[in-house]
């Protein structure tokens, strides 16, 4: 679980557009509150295009949601988030501060569709305003099948609360280059364990 092993999945984007918030969604936020406290929900469902440009926002599916929460919350959110993405089909997922990964400014994003497998896998680090410049909030993009059932959201978390610990760490090199961002390289133990404090030989 957690990652270990995960395989390129498809990217859905806004080719579902919806009237509302879907049931999953809303579930998967109410999870992340509880097990976050102090998390907050900064919307779900919003129909209007994406910022600075002229396609439907993600938003317009309802399946896309924002999570605000403190900087070192925040943190560990993304974190947690990342570390079980197969298991939430979680298909898209924004750190617009660098809370969790260092960035250059521009934030960074990860995306299902260019996950290999292993540490770190589908992100990438912006060096140009592609994402949008954001504050202390995470983006969450599910997958279809995960936002419109909160069974599957429910069974998800409860799968991963119960599991093992495992580790998740290689050093599977990431094949897909993007002309406006980075490759995003392992880590120092350092980095990796920021959010908990904890430090980690590699």
């Amino acid at each position: 679980m957690g990652g270990t092993d995960t395989v390129t999945r498809p990217y859905t984007g806004n080719r579902d557009l919806a009237s509302g918030a879907r049931p999953g969604t809303r579930r998967f936020v109410d999870w992340i509150r509880f097990l976050f406290p102090g998390s907050t929900n900064l919307g779900i469902y919003a129909n209007r295009t994406v910022r600075g440009g002229q396609s439907r926002s993600v938003h317009a599916t309802g399946r896309a949601c924002d999570i605000g929460a403190p900087r070192e919350q925040l943190a560990k959110i993304i974190e947690a988030i990342y570390t079980y993405r197969d298991e939430l089909h979680v298909e898209e997922l924004h750190d617009y501060i660098g809370a969790w990964i260092p960035t250059e400014g521009f934030g960074a994003a990860y995306r299902c569709d260019r996950d290999t497998g292993g540490i770190l896998s589908g992100w990438r680090i912006y060096t140009k305003n592609t994402i949008g410049r954001g504050g202390s909030w995470t983006h969450v993009e599910l997958a279809p099948d995960m936002a419109n059932d909160p069974t599957l959201v429910d069974q998800a978390f409860t799968d991963i609360l119960t599991a093992p610990k495992e580790s998740h760490e290689t050093n599977d090199p990431d094949p897909d280059p993007d002309p406006d961002s980075v490759p995003v390289k392992k880590p120092s133990a350092r980095v990796r364990n920021r959010a908990t404090g904890n430090t980690r030989n590699t």
